[in-house]
């Protein structure tokens, strides 16, 4: 990969399964190359299309030797900045970043799909610990996984510890032993909380966390009985606590539980919890918050996402 990123291909593309290192690759490559300081990055998730247009067409004009690496961009934002690449006719370097392992691929660039060698990984951790019983076991690990490694090494230090394996991939088991926290733990319904959204805004380094202050104070969202002085704090430890585990993912100023399995493992246990009536209430006080835009998004992309996987 490193050779392919720093050879001479004008255009690439690097696609993968989310957390498997993708960004960090290409930083590294650039890191200890002569044309660090011509490395130039932007991410999708703080800048909308026209400010990533804007910015791109600046670089193909005004710094033609630069490398712009544009992350979590999709396909379609991919094809338009090869468009204006293509119009400014200029030698710029362009390398785009995205999650989607199947993406359809094109001869116009190079593509580097991650996906199989992250497979390969997360199959020999578990190989590391004993062999696949069956057919069947090997994909259930695969999906617990999400094929992330480090959620691999998590799950197989649990059936080291525990030595007994038996039914360890069944939903309330699985997500009890990933997470080390009881079904009727206020932690888990946290986690649950937070999984109504494929993503939410969360800057560490910011003192002000709006949005999951109003997730954590909206008690049809979050329903922990704790004083509103206290919740916000909590919410906030239990999410860096978490990110530090690798069970919330960190992109830009954006999260999101990971993997795939587990959000909706969540999601699924938040909404037996509750009728119609409370559902109907969340969205209606989404529909009236400062968080309008991204929040509806955010949950109308988790439930899309759970469609689509069944």
């Amino acid at each position: 990969y490193k050779e392919a990123i720093l050879g001479e291909n004008d255009i690439i593309r690097l696609i993968g399964l989310s957390g498997n290192g993708k960004t960090r690759l290409v930083a590294e490559c650039y890191k200890e190359n002569d044309n660090r300081e011509k490395y130039l990055y932007g991410d999708m998730q703080l800048l909308d299309e026209k400010e990533i247009y804007g910015v791109a067409t600046r670089v193909f004009d005004e710094f033609p030797e630069a490398t712009l690496v544009v992350d979590n961009c999709d396909y379609e934002t991919h094809k338009m900045l090869m468009k204006f690449r293509r119009k400014s006719r200029v030698k710029t370097k362009l390398i785009t970043i995205y999650y989607a392992p199947t993406e359809k691929t094109s001869t116009d660039y190079v593509c580097l799909k991650m996906a199989d060698k992250q497979i390969e990984v997360v199959e020999k951790i578990f190989r590391n610990y004993r062999d696949f019983k069956s057919e069947e076991e090997h994909l259930k690990f695969l999906d617990a996984t999400g094929g992330i490694p480090l959620i691999a090494e998590q799950l197989v230090k649990i059936l080291r510890e525990e030595g007994n394996d038996n039914g360890w991939i069944d939903d309330t088991n699985y997500i009890t032993k990933l997470l080390g926290y009881g079904e009727t733990s206020e932690e888990r319904e946290a986690l649950r909380a937070l999984s109504l959204f494929a993503e939410l805004e969360y800057d560490e380094k910011s003192t002000e966390h709006k949005v999951l202050e109003f997730v954590a104070k909206n008690k049809n969202i979050l329903s922990v009985t704790k004083p509103d002085a206290m919740i916000v704090n909590w919410l906030v430890s239990i999410v860096r606590t978490q990110i530090k585990r690798g069970i919330i993912e960190k992109t830009g100023t954006t999260i999101r539980i990971r993997p795939q399995r587990l959000r909706d493992g969540l999601l699924t246990e938040w909404a037996e919890q509750c009728d119609d009536g409370r559902i109907a209430k969340v969205i209606t006080e989404i529909d009236g918050s400062e968080f309008k835009e991204q929040l509806t998004g955010a949950l109308n992309s988790q439930l899309l996402s759970i469609i689509s996987s069944n």
